[in-house]
Order: C-alpha cells, then sequence, then structure tokens
C-alpha cells in the first residue's frame, strides 16, 4: 500500500509490490508536426541500474540523460533508494527508429513517481518539458504542434513549461494577383492557452516544477 499525502515534498509510502506505470508522449517530427507515443517504466529489485528496453526504436543521448536525472529527481523528492532497483525504461513512438531529445524528462519522471508511490496516472493528462536536477521543468520547442497532436488523440489537460504560453504560428496567405497565385507564410503571435481552449476544448496549464506539476496531475492543485 502507498499513502501519498497532498504536498508531494512531503510524502510518506511503503514500497508497492508491482512497480510500473505508463504515460502518453507527443514529440515533433521534422515538419513540425506532433507525434503521440508512449513511455511506460517498471522498477524492479535489482543492483541500480537505469535501462532502456530498445525492442521499439532506439534513445540518444539527451533522451538516456533524461532518464537518468528523472531517477536522480525521483529519488529526492519520496527518498527512495534506487541503488538496490533497476529501472526499465520502455519508450514507444510510431515511425521513428531513433528517440533523442530531452522533452520527455517531465513525463518520465511523473510515470516513475506513478510507479513507485501506486498513484495511477488520470487519463486524459499529458506533459512536455524537460527536466533537470533540482526540478525543474524547463522549455521544449514544437509547443504547438505537441498541443494540437495532443487534443487530436483526446488528451483534456496539457502540461507545458512556465512561460511558454506565448507561442507563434505559422500561417499561409494565399492571395492571387495578375493570373499569379501568391502564397506568403508568416507568424501570428498566441497565446495557446487561450487558443487552446477555444479551438480545440483542451485546458493548457503551465508548470514550472515537478512538484507543480505532480501536484496537478495527482491531486488537482493548480500551481501558483
Amino acid at each position: 500500500m502507498v499513502i501519498l499525502v497532498s504536498c508531494i515534498s512531503c510524502i510518506f509510502f511503503m514500497p508497492a509490490a508491482a512497480m510500473n506505470s505508463s504515460i502518453k508522449t507527443v514529440a515533433v517530427n521534422d515538419q513540425g508536426k506532433g507525434v503521440i507515443g508512449n513511455v511506460s517504466v517498471e522498477v524492479m529489485p535489482g543492483d541500480g541500474r537505469i535501462l532502456v528496453d530498445t525492442t521499439h526504436v532506439l534513445t540518444g543521448f539527451y533522451t538516456q540523460e533524461s532518464e537518468k536525472t528523472a531517477v536522480k529527481v525521483v529519488g529526492k523528492i519520496l527518498n527512495f533508494d534506487f541503488s538496490k532497483h533497476d529501472v526499465i525504461f520502455t519508450i514507444y513512438s510510431p515511425n521513428a527508429q531513433i528517440v533523442d531529445g530531452g522533452s520527455a524528462g517531465a513525463a518520465m519522471t511523473l510515470v516513475l513517481i506513478s510507479a513507485i508511490t501506486g498513484q495511477d496516472f488520470p487519463g486524459g493528462v499529458m506533459i512536455t518539458g524537460t527536466i533537470q536536477e533540482d526540478g525543474f521543468i524547463g522549455p521544449v520547442g514544437g509547443i504547438f504542434g505537441k498541443a494540437e497532436a495532443a487534443a487530436k488523440s483526446g488528451v483534456k489537460t496539457f502540461l507545458i513549461p512556465k512561460g511558454q504560453s506565448h507561442q507563434a504560428v505559422q500561417v499561409t496567405e494565399v492571395k492571387r494577383c495578375f493570373g499569379y497565385t501568391i502564397e506568403r507564410v508568416h507568424s501570428v503571435p498566441i497565446d495557446i492557452v487561450e487558443y487552446a481552449a477555444r479551438e480545440w476544448g483542451m485546458k493548457i496549464v503551465e508548470v514550472g516544477d515537478i512538484h507543480e506539476a505532480a501536484n496537478y496531475v495527482f491531486y488537482g492543485v493548480f500551481p501558483y
């Protein structure tokens, strides 16, 4: 049984028999389009190894560093001794042979918290953002494409790094002049929080660190 109080920094727990969880993730391809994937984790008795299942996709340096950082952060938050356990991350991303980058770091951290505490990760919630050793959730690129893909996949709440609600959207303007068609692409600034609510019916919430993200995801405590 796991007991998790509402403040993520003050957690009391007893290790569960089966420690595993999964979370939907989103990345962007070369065209800036969002691609939905999945990250799952399994924690078992072992020797402190951090392993990656490469059955579905190969992971690059930055992704592997994010996995190590996630373990460090969760170890500090939960006072959990990972030196006596092995952590196995499985990353699935359709139509990709190699996944690299740190934008799934926050998701890896939350799914690991979910596995250790036994708190189910709620459906309809997704997060993007890097993770740093102090628990800070750092900025990422492709916010609009990721948010759009998340909304189309049925996500109701999308968490993004604090300070990234103001985005620029590429708009194509088509004009006809003297029998010619002229297309011009230009950037239009938007508040993606308002845009997502209006166009997709999806809530976007900015989070500054993993404490804010975890308290919101597991308890619905809105970040300051």
